[in-house]
């Protein structure tokens, strides 16, 4: 519901691993910046933009008003994030098909 009421997820991270609010910001639809120093597996969804800490501020800004002049559909975040791999029910499956043939 806090995603769904905002516009944007802007994330300047130093040292951000894989960053999971960024997957519950594709789900929702979300336009979506981050810094280049995070790991690249969100760039699989077309609202998600990379960004250099050391870019230029009109250059964030810049990226910013893009993002925001794309329309998206919203309610199609979801089924977009379980097609690039990121739903937990199958993550679930998978997992317990390892623990059932033994492999952890």
């Amino acid at each position: 519901a806090i995603m769904n009421a905002c516009d944007m997820l802007l994330l300047p991270s130093l040292y951000e691993g894989f960053p999971v609010v960024g997957v519950e910001a594709a789900a929702t639809g979300l336009p979506i910046i981050l810094s280049d120093s995070i790991t690249p597996e969100l760039s699989v969804f077309s609202n998600v933009k990379y960004l250099s800490l050391n870019s230029e501020k009109k250059d964030w800004q810049q990226a910013i008003l893009s993002l925001k002049e794309q329309l998206i559909d919203r309610s199609i975040g979801n089924q977009v994030v379980s097609k690039n791999g990121f739903n937990i029910q199958n993550t679930v499956c998978a997992l317990e098909q390892l623990y059932i043939k033994g492999g952890v």
